[in-house]
């Protein structure tokens, strides 16, 4: 069914990035050929601003900002913009409180393999409250769940970072 005049409704497909970095249908809106280009310029430099301000905290929290990280952030920011906006979305307060998700999200790194992500989650979850008996209840499900590879995994990341925090 057509819209404000057009007979093509395909450009209801697209979707904007605002300064915030919040992706939002362009709704009723039709970018005349000419102005697309535009547009896409303002969403990539909206991108560009959220990957920024995620290099700064990631290297607030880690010390330094990985280079698959960096990478994106640098040539991809119109990826890391949404996933930045998801993971705010996915970890702020809800049913369930953000250290509870952080201590999700660790055993997930942990389970998957992803040291700077086992790093980040511990951080996290400790900033959130997390225990070191929370952490290692957690590991423990884990180990359960991916058995010694799993705890060969983990255990390096997750205890170098307990030991920086003075909590080993």
């Amino acid at each position: 069914m057509p819209f404000s005049g057009q007979k093509d409704i395909s450009m209801r497909l697209f979707w904007e990035l605002d300064i915030s970095g919040t992706f939002r249908p362009l709704g009723e809106k039709v970018l005349k050929p000419r102005l697309f280009g535009v547009a896409v310029r303002a969403v990539a430099a909206a991108a560009k601003k959220v990957a920024e301000e995620f290099k700064k905290m990631v290297k607030e929290k880690l010390g330094v900002v990985p280079p698959h990280i960096e990478a994106m952030c640098d040539n991809a920011a119109t990826v890391v913009a949404p996933f930045v906006r998801m993971y705010g979305a996915a970890m702020g307060p809800g049913a369930l409180d953000p250290k509870t998700k952080e201590l999700i999200g660790l055993a997930l790194a942990c389970a998957l393999g992803c040291k700077h992500c086992m790093t980040w989650h511990t951080i996290m979850a400790l900033e959130h409250g997390a225990t070191k008996e929370e952490i290692f209840e957690v590991l423990g499900v884990v180990a359960v769940m991916t058995g010694g590879p799993g705890i060969v995994t983990w255990s390096e990341t997750v205890i170098e970072v307990l030991k920086q925090k003075g909590l080993l």
